[in-house]
């Protein structure tokens, strides 16, 4: 398929960027940067609230939120409401599954949609996100989810197979593995996540799940008194040659880097 090519007017390039970097630094101003940002309706920051909720409380559910173009060409499209419905299910499923405020939750996918639902779902839920970059073999990932004492992973079935399997059993803190694409013979140990979210959202959801999923109770999207927690995400080192090293943030703003002992 051919795409129509975006062309942009100067004056459009010229706002993408910082024209004048020392100017801008001088005049920088957190409280500015603050002002910008809606926060919980209870006071307090989370990321997917500002990235998805506050834009469903001012009445654009309706308007495109994100466009994934597949290797085939495929497109699925997701407006506000549909990714604040996804995220919020994502949400549920991690507090029915005991994670709570703090725990570390990681994914090991490629650029899907699913990826996103996992990663907002996540800080709704108060726990810490961490993507694995998908193309790390076995004994990376296993040393950043060893020295981050992952709780929950989210996979694919293929990935899961290749990747985790061979040494899960040495993990003791890995709980959870929620699969994206889980076939109809998955890996012991393993849960189809689209079984969990009732698969109103995600596209391999299995008709079975279809009539429970109109009574599945949902997240609020701003639960009364939820707080980020002091780390809501963590990003770790690509090089796999090296120890990995973490660099935690939070919704506050402020970075935590943190190598390994």
């Amino acid at each position: 398929m051919e795409w129509e090519r975006i062309r942009k007017q100067p004056e459009e390039r010229f706002g993408a960027g910082l024209p004048n970097y020392e100017e801008y630094v001088s005049a920088f101003s957190w409280t500015q940067a603050r002002a910008q940002l809606d926060g919980l309706p209870g006071g307090g920051l989370n990321i997917a609230h500002e990235a998805v909720d506050r834009h469903l409380r001012a009445g654009r559910g309706d308007k495109l939120a994100l466009r994934w173009i597949g290797r085939d060409d495929r497109i699925r499209d997701y407006s506000y409401s549909a990714l604040g419905a996804a995220t919020n299910r994502f949400a549920n499923v991690l507090a029915r599954h005991g994670v709570t405020k703090g725990d570390r939750v990681f994914s090991l996918l490629g650029r899907i949609p699913e990826l996103y639902f996992a990663a907002l779902g996540t800080l709704k839920n108060g726990s810490v996100f961490s993507p694995l970059f998908s193309a790390f073999g076995p004994e990376p990932i296993k040393a950043r989810m060893s020295i981050g004492n992952a709780k929950v992973l989210v996979t694919s079935e293929a990935f899961y197979r290749r990747k985790i399997e061979p040494w899960r059993n040495e993990l003791a803190s890995l709980e959870h593995v929620f699969l994206t694409d889980s076939s109809a013979a998955p890996p012991s140990g393993t849960t189809d996540l689209a079984a969990a979210t009732c698969g109103e959202v995600w596209p391999c959801c299995h008709e079975r799940y279809a009539e429970k999923s109109r009574s599945m109770p949902q997240v609020p999207s701003a639960r009364p008194g939820l707080r980020p927690p002091p780390m809501s995400r963590a990003f770790w080192s690509m090089v796999s040659s090296i120890p990995p090293y973490v660099l935690g943030t939070s919704s506050r703003y402020w970075w935590m880097r943190c190598p390994r002992q």
